[in-house]
């Protein structure tokens, strides 16, 4: 396989100065020098990569602003941004701030358009946009394990109605909702207990499992490329491995090993990143895989 190489890396991307432009703000969106962060309950705009800012509000109620008064209170509270998206089919921004759906468009007054029915936002790629419509994974710990729903916002009407609905019993939450750049095909990750694990495509109603039945299919965000899409496990428990699945063969490959869980995978050039936690847990010594490459 020569397309690419497992790397672990310090090698910063052109976005990793952001952290030392923004002081004390949260990025929420960096497009070449267009960059958006939030801190408190006002969004920040710069088109200077960072030299100037425009401040306008979040959209957030009283009670929420309050909670989003101090980092300690965001953070216990979940009043955080959870990212920042932009439509395709409108130009439209959205966000979600404590449990509630925000739209903003040509830079007009935010307003609320749905709330989140469970939990407080979904993960970072459990959230995406496909066919006009926004996609929303539900995430919450769901320790009855009720029905899990991946719910559709229009993004020209607003209308809400439920995409897809796992059934009671199935799954624990969404991880994942992205959309394959190359081939449009709507793609799922759910977890938390091996029965619960799989990653597949949606298609006209139900999923097409590509794997499923282990924590080795327990995965929060998929990175693709033209030949190929990549994955890092979630295990909280082992060592986690970086996967590869290849479109022709449809069989998957270890190119890679990493202590702690992948959280979230992203193709960024020639690259694919990769993010890691740290969990509380004693984790075993990494053990060479066969098909891990040398680095």
């Amino acid at each position: 396989m020569n397309e690419l190489k497992f790397e672990r890396s310090r090698h910063e991307f052109p976005a990793a100065n952001v952290a030392r432009t923004l002081r004390n703000l949260e990025a929420l969106m960096v497009r070449n020098s267009n960059i958006i962060a939030s801190r408190g309950w006002y969004l920040y705009e710069s088109s200077d990569d960072g030299k100037s800012w425009r401040k306008r509000p979040l959209g957030l109620g009283c009670m929420s602003r309050l909670r989003a008064t101090s980092p300690l209170s965001r953070r216990l509270f979940r009043t955080m941004v959870g990212g920042m998206y932009q439509s395709c089919s409108n130009g439209a921004y959205y966000w979600i701030a404590d449990g509630v759906l925000f739209k903003s468009v040509n830079g007009l007054k935010p307003k609320p358009i749905w709330a989140v029915e469970n939990g407080r936002r979904p993960l970072s790629q459990g959230i995406c946009f496909a066919r006009d419509s926004i996609l929303i994974g539900e995430y919450w710990t769901n320790p009855e394990r009720r029905e899990v729903r991946i719910h559709q916002i229009d993004a020209y009407t607003d209308a809400h109605s439920v995409f897809h609905e796992f059934p009671a019993g199935s799954i624990r939450h969404v991880h994942a909702v992205q959309v394959d750049p190359f081939t449009s095909e709507i793609w799922i990750a759910t977890g938390d207990e091996d029965h619960e694990c799989q990653v597949g495509i949606l298609e006209d109603g139900s999923v097409s499992v590509i794997g499923q039945g282990s924590q080795d299919w327990r995965v929060v965000g998929l990175a693709f490329t033209k030949d190929a899409v990549y994955w890092g496990t979630d295990d909280p428990y082992r060592n986690n491995v970086i996967y590869r699945w290849d479109r022709r063969t449809r069989s998957r490959t270890v190119i890679g090993q990493t202590i702690g869980p992948v959280y979230y995978a992203v193709t960024n050039g020639r690259y694919i990143v990769f993010s890691t936690a740290v969990e509380n847990t004693i984790y075993p010594p990494p053990q060479t895989h066969p098909n891990t490459p040398n680095t």
